[in-house]
């Protein structure tokens, strides 16, 4: 009965498109997708003020007025890392929905520097730390203000910026909060409905640069360029078309329609006038509209009027009687986030946390504590702190006996500098699950003797307590039994040799729960199938390709049961990374990366994860886990680049670009690429229209890297990318999100794309 109910979970599992060829996406998206994302990734966020904060409706006209014509004194950090801090004065613009911010320390009193926070870019509301405080009173700048009194906001794409709020009674703390929290949930609704009115509302403020209200000719030529249009009209003729008074400028009702015109997408408009024209109607129908809804983008058969009709609702942010559906309309429904081709539901799947730990890849750092190089580079507890923030649920302590009796952590018999132990766990003991409450690794590096081994023990116990996970019989526990809890990994009394077991403390033992053995002991990696599930073996990168040449089956049946863990070779010396993917592709779970060097292989790692929310865990394909090889509709399929939207420029300053997309299918490693034509001077709405049939042979494992380049004369440039597992995807006419080089996913940059099976 266990084995069969076994079965079933992992069918269930199973991507439903594998299961059957008429499968067929549900109304999942129309309604559920927001709500139940929300749900499932809603996590403890500590000193959260948005979370809990209820609004008083009576008292809130009133405080928006006030903070809207009031400035009141801030101050805002320069720098995530930096300890300067800015004075400044904020007030609300909810015209332009964002926190307007004056920089009163300026030299020149006359020219103050004034720069915007956007309401939907606020992440969190805050109360202020006693730390942040300390900082603030040791600058004079708090006076009299008490620490209950501030507030700090967390902002940014990154949510690593903050900017704090310091209010002088405790009725204007409350009237700040209360409008703060009202308006920034007010502005996240809006940006989910309306992501595009949003978008036009920060464009426009942006290109205001003297902020008078209004855009002249120069100020909108500059945002041309950002925007990285060039029109066909000389842009003189086209702002004097907009320019509906004649006053030389654009006020935000004309900006609008000026914007709305250069984003019509010909190649979806197109595609709107085939439909129509297809069921003889000047515009499109509900019902029209519906059919395109079952046949191109594979809603169920059962989808019904009244759906339809509500999903039109979302998208209008209307309320009234739908009967037609605009091309505009069915442009934002195409170009919208939740038509994204990854599909929802499949990372659902890929986040289920009621598995046993080793069936999931898990954000791995390797030598963590390093800033840089191998040799002679500064170690710091910040790092902890960063990565952690960032994801990160395994990182490396390097651990050596210290001078004064206290434990230390750096890289043994080099140049690097040295942190203490206790200050490292106290660190981890404060950011483990600010971001995450997946379980954190601690790979423990021993290189101690006994006593100080004992310290680290103690460490342990006093600062971590009860989260520290215990060590078990049996199978691993799953992510769920293991959330919020630290796992302590490293060398024990049972995998050391006899003659070493001296060397060993049976405190720091008894603690560790991943018990490390030595594959060299093993010889064999057959040998290692029927250990314990608890030991676990750690591989160089050129070591598991090895063995990935020599016994791949074996190494498949090892880490369906066991941890691996793969980590960097000693001749990457200045800290640079390798590719996850042959790992991946043998099921090995911890793939340790140096993050403190942004190459190729760490921004892979770090978008992929990134489609899970950076929560640090993702669930294994199923035929990593144990389960039936998948087959189904997506082993051939037939990928159409039809055309891009706003595709950055390597810099503000650069010329309209000449893009090109380039696609790689990546198993174990790179097997077949694809590259578009170029599109010359047009970055902002490029129309390629070329199909690439495709054929994988293990969907599950295999991933397509979506790169943009810039073509040049002496060497083209990477602009942005994504990576997206064939697992994923999801068919129809769907939108390929992207991501620039620093990482950061971009809010506009797209590409729009037809999936079908071939």
């Amino acid at each position: 009965e266990e084995e069969e109910e076994r079965r079933k979970e992992q069918h269930a599992l199973v991507a439903p498109r594998f299961r059957h060829p008429t499968y067929q996406q549900t109304l999942y998206d129309i309604e559920k997708e927001e709500e139940r994302r929300r749900k499932r990734y809603s996590r403890k966020r500590r000193n959260s003020l948005l979370a809990i904060t209820k609004v008083d409706g009576k008292e809130l006209k009133q405080a928006t007025k006030k903070v809207s014509q009031e400035g009141i004194k801030s101050h805002m950090k320069e720098g995530n890392n930096s300890k300067k801090f800015q004075q400044c004065s904020c007030k609300l613009d909810l015209k332009s929905r964002c926190l307007q911010i004056i920089n009163i320390e300026t030299k020149k009193k006359s020219k103050k520097k004034t720069r915007n926070i956007f309401l939907s870019d606020i992440k969190d509301i805050k109360t202020m730390t006693q730390k942040r405080y300390e900082q603030l009173q040791a600058k004079r700048a708090m006076e009299d203000i008490k620490i209950e009194n501030c507030l700090t906001l967390v902002y940014g794409e990154k949510a690593h910026e903050t900017y704090d709020i310091l209010c002088n009674t405790k009725e204007e703390y409350q009237m700040w909060l209360n409008t703060l929290v009202f308006h920034v949930e007010q502005a996240k609704v809006q940006c989910e409905l309306d992501p595009e009115k949003v978008q036009i509302h920060k464009l426009w403020k942006q290109a205001d640069k003297n902020e008078d209200g209004s855009l002249d000719k120069k100020e909108v030529k500059k945002l041309l360029n950002e925007l990285n249009i060039k029109t066909k009209e000389n842009y003189k003729t086209l702002f004097k078309r907009y320019d509906q008074n004649g006053n030389g400028t654009l006020d935000i009702d004309e900006f609008i329609s000026f914007y709305k015109v250069l984003t019509i997408k010909p190649d979806i408009q197109e595609l709107y006038d085939r439909i129509i024209k297809k069921a003889k109607e000047k515009v499109m129908s509900v019902d029209t509209f519906m059919g395109f809804l079952k046949d191109q983008q594979n809603y169920g058969k059962d989808l019904g009027k009244e759906a339809v009709v509500r999903l039109i609702q979302q998208y209008e942010s209307i309320k009234e009687e739908v009967v037609e559906v605009k091309c505009s309309l069915f442009q934002r429904y195409l170009t919208h986030h939740m038509n994204s081709i990854i599909n929802p539901q499949e990372i659902e799947n890929c986040l289920k946390t009621n598995r046993p730990l080793t069936e999931y890849y898990i954000s791995s750092s390797h030598n963590t504590y390093l800033k840089g190089d191998q040799l002679q580079s500064i170690s710091s507890i910040d790092q902890y702190r960063d990565v952690l923030l960032k994801g990160c649920r395994c990182v490396e302590l390097d651990c050596w006996d210290g001078k004064k009796g206290e434990p230390v952590i750096y890289h043994g018999h080099t140049l690097t500098s040295q942190i203490l132990f206790k200050d490292v766990i106290q660190t981890i003991k404060e950011h483990a699950f600010t971001y995450s409450s997946g379980p954190v690794i601690l790979s423990i590096e021993n290189h101690c003797g006994v006593a100080q081994q004992d310290i680290m023990a103690n460490h342990l116990v006093e600062i971590l307590g009860d989260a520290i996970q215990k060590p078990f019989e049996g199978k691993w526990p799953t992510l769920e039994e293991c959330a919020e809890k630290i796992i302590v990994k490293g060398k024990t009394l049972e995998t050391i040799g006899e003659s070493k077991k001296h060397k060993m403390s049976e405190k720091l033992s008894k603690l560790t729960a991943m018990k490390a053995i030595s594959f060299k002991k093993v010889g064999d990696i057959k040998e290692s199938i029927d250990m314990q599930e608890a030991y676990m073996h750690s591989f160089n990168e050129d070591k598991i390709l090895k063995l990935f040449k020599e016994s791949p089956a074996d190494v498949l049946d090892y880490t369906s049961n066991h941890f691996a863990r793969i980590y960097p070779k000693g001749l990457r010396i200045t800290s640079t990374n390798y590719s996850i993917f042959p790992s991946w592709y043998l099921g090995a779970q911890i793939v340790a990366l140096n993050w403190q060097t942004r190459d190729k292989h760490f921004d892979i790692n770090n978008i992929v994860f990134k489609h899970f929310h950076n929560t640090g865990y993702i669930l294994k394909p199923i035929t990593l886990r144990g389960g039936e090889k998948p087959e189904g509709l997506m082993k051939h399929i037939l990928l159409t680049i039809k055309s891009g939207y706003q595709l950055p420029s390597r810099s503000a300053t650069s010329d309209i670009m000449d893009p090109y997309i380039k696609i790689s299918v990546i198993t174990n490693e790179v097997i077949e690429t694809y590259k578009t034509k170029t599109i010359k001077d047009n970055g902002f709405n490029p129309v390629w229209n070329e199909k690439f049939e495709m054929k994988f042979e293990e969907p599950s494992k295999t991933y397509l890297h979506i790169q943009v380049y810039d073509k040049n004369n002496l060497k083209d440039s990477l602009v942005c990318e994504n990576v997206l597992p064939i697992r994923l995807l999801r068919f129809g006419y769907r939108l390929i999100n992207f991501y620039d080089i620093s990482g950061v996913k971009l809010d506009r940059a797209s590409l729009f794309v037809q999936l079908t099976p071939a």
